[in-house]
């Protein structure tokens, strides 16, 4: 009698509490994984808040958060508030993207890092009272974790500096980010036209992101090919969709 009413208790809780499941699961995890990466983090937290509702409780999630392991945990406030201001999608997107490199053993597993200024700056990027890009936010982490040689420093991802996110809010380039925003989005639009999903969208999409973000900032040296414009490159990835 008593289990019962416990349970009893315990589901008409859950209901009036929408995500405590989910929470009281993560606090009382104690996963294997050695160090959490920032985008695991992210999703994590992420997730938590879908599982909350409306109504997440954030400082609960950050100290959920802050019960893992890793050098990311210190600044778990600062990816919090990036996790706040970005779409659930647009941190699904990302964790397909940062699971794809690190299984094909691109070294960019849970070691690279941007760091709690970086993220910092992130957060506090600003496009005005309406207008949001959270796709290009999700390149700008892109392109940022495929840093290599020169660019990558102590596990540090140095490609994507705190200079080139604050170019993305100049008025000068607002008509730019805006059209890779579209981009972005027609790309997604069309792999889900033709049910492309896992690793093969993760692949293409990645692609488009880091090559877009990496023209803007005048790195396209750093990736895997120059393009003469965004166009050019909008119009070169829905060739492999098709194929």
């Amino acid at each position: 009698m008593h289990v019962y009413m416990y349970m009893l208790h315990a589901c008409r809780v859950a209901d009036e509490v929408p995500g405590l499941v989910h929470f009281v699961q993560s606090a009382l995890n104690t996963r294997a994984h050695t160090e959490m990466s920032e985008v695991e983090l992210l999703m994590d937290m992420s997730q938590a808040r879908m599982a909350m509702g409306a109504d997440a409780d954030w400082s609960a999630i950050e100290s959920s958060a802050s019960n893992n392991s890793g050098p990311a945990v210190k600044y778990v406030k600062v990816l919090a508030a990036v996790t706040k201001l970005q779409p659930h999608e647009c941190i699904e997107d990302l964790s397909g993207f940062f699971k794809m490199h690190a299984a094909a053993g691109d070294n960019n597993g849970t070691t690279r890092f941007m760091g709690s200024e970086w993220f910092a700056r992130m957060a506090n990027l600003s496009f005005g009272k309406i207008e949001r890009y959270p796709w290009v936010i999700n390149a700008a982490i892109k392109a940022n974790l495929i840093s290599k040689d020169q660019k990558l420093v102590d596990g540090f991802c140095k490609l994507i500096t705190t200079g080139h996110l604050s170019s993305i809010t100049s008025a000068s380039n607002r008509a730019t980010v805006k059209h890779m925003e579209k981009i972005m989005s027609d790309c997604r639009a069309l792999c889900t036209k033709v049910q492309l999903s896992g690793s093969d969208k993760s692949l293409l999409v990645g692609k488009l992101d880091t090559r877009l973000f990496l023209h803007f900032c005048k790195l396209s040296k750093f990736g895997d090919g120059t393009f003469a414009s965004l166009d050019a490159i909008g119009q070169a990835w829905p060739i492999h969709v098709h194929s």
